[in-house]
């Protein structure tokens, strides 16, 4: 690390370092065995559900077993309900309580 550092600024790259990590570390997530995502639930998880949610996702979004793990990001949407959104490599799905509700809605609407 430090030979790295040491020829980016004799090269005139300091100004530099931030994009560089930017970079390293996009490749870095795109090859390695976990991938990046956000859950957003209505109500808190407890380590049990966010263990068993990560398992459940990665099947899902990775059924060809390209990634083991998931680093997940939570945060809460009380307005969701019920169940949760997520958003991982740039796929969402919905499994939120509003969003079966809103289905329910259009199916009524357009009967």
């Amino acid at each position: 690390m430090k030979q790295f550092l040491t020829v980016t600024a004799d090269n005139g790259r300091a100004n530099e370092l931030g994009s560089i990590l930017a970079t390293f570390l996009k490749n870095y997530t795109t090859s390695s065995a976990s991938a990046k995502g956000m859950v957003t639930a209505a109500e808190p998880l407890t380590p049990w559900q966010k263990a068993s949610l990560e398992k459940q996702l990665v099947q899902k979004f990775f059924p060809d077993g390209s990634k083991s793990s998931l680093d997940l990001e939570f945060k809460l949407d009380p307005t969701l309900l019920g169940g949760y959104t997520a958003e991982i490599d740039e796929r969402f799905i919905d499994m939120s309580l509003r969003n079966e509700a809103l289905q329910v809605d259009d199916i009524v609407k357009t009967s």
